[in-house]
């Protein structure tokens, strides 16, 4: 940043458990905890708190014949974020990311 270097290290703990939602579909609910380390400030500054729930998309036929061994998921979370050195020192956010494996 501005010419000079740095970096954040952080570490991530996530709980989760597959349920069975319908027929031979499932769905992941997971709560999860990260705290950051900023060698810009030399401390621990950062921590977030979040929760969601993972869905596969595109189960069936469908999905075995177009992606084969891939999978897309729907993750909805609720996310809430501490930050010692920030303008905004609290945060809270609610979101969607629709990701790929391939």
């Amino acid at each position: 940043m501005n010419g000079d270097v740095s970096f954040r290290y952080r570490n991530r703990v996530t709980i989760e458990r597959e349920l069975p939602f319908f027929k031979r579909r499932h769905i992941i609910p997971y709560v999860a905890g990260e705290i950051f380390y900023d060698t810009r400030y030399d401390v621990w500054n950062r921590n977030r708190l979040g929760m969601g729930v993972q869905h596969t998309l595109f189960a069936g036929p469908l999905r075995k014949m177009l992606l084969h061994k891939r999978q897309v998921v729907l993750d909805i979370y609720f996310l809430r974020q501490n930050d010692s050195r920030s303008q905004v020192p609290r945060l809270k956010a609610v979101g969607a990311a629709l990701v790929f494996y391939f």
